[in-house]
C-alpha cells in the first residue's frame, strides 16, 4: 500500500490527535502521551529506510527504552501495521539488542547510559526519538511541549549518517532542523 493511502487510511486516527495538539485546549484534551505516540508513528511513516534495514517479510520493530507511557499510547492507536509490515512494540529497560529496532523511543535515561547506547547503535539504521529534555540534542527526533502544542526538532545530519531520510514534509513541520 502506498504511503499516501496509508496516511489517508489512518489520517483520522493519527491526524486528528495532531490537529488537537496544535489547537486551543478542549474540555476533554487528548493525553500528552497519546499525541506523542501519534507523532512517533508519523516519524516512522514519513522516513525512508534503507533496503537492508527493512528486509522483506520482517516486522517493523518499535522499541521503547524506559518509555512505558509512550508504548501505551502507541498501543492505544491500535494500528496493526507500519509501512506494510506488522508493527511490533517492545518495552525494555535493558540496552542490549536494540540494533534490531527500526525506531527506538528513549525515555528517562542518564546521559552516560545514552552515550554508551549510542556507541552500540553506531552505523545501525535506527531512528532515535525522545521527549526527554536532557536528550533533545542527542537523538534524531526530539519532542517538546510549548504551551499547549507538541513541537519537534530533527537532527537531519544524524539521520542521514545512517541512511535514514525524513521526508521533506516532516522537515517542513519541524520547529528546528539541524
Amino acid at each position: 500500500m502506498a504511503r499516501s493511502r496509508i496516511f489517508r487510511r489512518w489520517g483520522l486516527k493519527i491526524g486528528l490527535p495532531l490537529l488537537l495538539a496544535s489547537g486551543p485546549a478542549l474540555a476533554d484534551p487528548v493525553a500528552d502521551y497519546r499525541l506523542k505516540a501519534a507523532i512517533v508513528y508519523n516519524f516512522a511513516l514519513f522516513t525512508t529506510w534503507p533496503a537492508d534495514a527493512l528486509p522483506a517479510g520482517n516486522d517493523f520493530n518499535v522499541c521503547f527504552l524506559q518509555a512505558p507511557e509512550l508504548k501505551q499510547g502507541m498501543q492505544e492507536l491500535a494500528v496493526p501495521t507500519l509501512l506494510g509490515r506488522r508493527l511490533v512494540m517492545q518495552l525494555t529497560y535493558d540496552t542490549d539488542g536494540l540494533r534490531g529496532c527500526q525506531v527506538l523511543v528513549v525515555g528517562s535515561v542518564p546521559r552516560e547510559k545514552w552515550n554508551t547506547l549510542r556507541k552500540s547503535l553506531a552505523g545501525a539504521a535506527v531512528l532515535t526519538v525522545s521527549d526527554e529534555p536532557a536528550l533533545q540534542d542527542r537523538v534524531m527526533m526530539s519532542m517538546a511541549t510549548e504551551g499547549e502544542r507538541i513541537v519537534f526538532d530533527v537532527d537531519h545530519t544524524a539521520a542521514r549518517a545512517v541512511n535514514l531520510a525524513p521526508s521533506s514534509k516532516l522537515l517542513r513541520l519541524a520547529r528546528k532542523v539541524r
